[in-house]
């Protein structure tokens, strides 16, 4: 996915992301926090990466993302997404759980191993 700067509006950076069906919530590293907007304080507590340890986030606000395609080319669809960041989080962990169960949106999700597909499943709300 890349993301615009929220000064310029122009393409910033393409971010690597987890995709993570147990977040309910994307995930980002600190060093994120100058795509976001509408930005506050976090008020989430985060577990299960620092051991038995709780993580307060830092902060929250909107991410303006295009996700890049299969082939490499990027979406012409802009997607506004709330997300917190953390610090001492390894990698960003992208949550789809709103985007599914709220927003209806449907993933088409295909595993590769070297050249071979692994599987393919389309992924809906129920």
């Amino acid at each position: 996915m890349y993301f615009k700067g929220k000064k310029t509006g122009r393409v910033a950076a393409i971010i690597k992301a987890t995709v993570d069906s147990g977040c309910t919530t994307t995930l980002m590293i600190p060093e994120t926090e100058i795509f976001m907007t509408n930005t506050c304080e976090s008020s989430i507590t985060v577990g299960g990466f620092e051991g038995n340890k709780r993580v307060k986030g830092s902060k929250r606000g909107d991410m303006c993302m295009r996700f890049v395609l299969q082939d490499g080319l990027i979406a012409d669809q802009t997607y506004s997404h709330t997300v917190n960041t953390v610090r001492g989080l390894n990698k960003n962990l992208f949550s789809v759980s709103t985007m599914i169960h709220k927003e209806k949106y449907s993933f088409y999700i295909s595993g590769i191993t070297g050249s071979e597909s692994c599987g393919k499943k389309v992924c809906t709300a129920g």
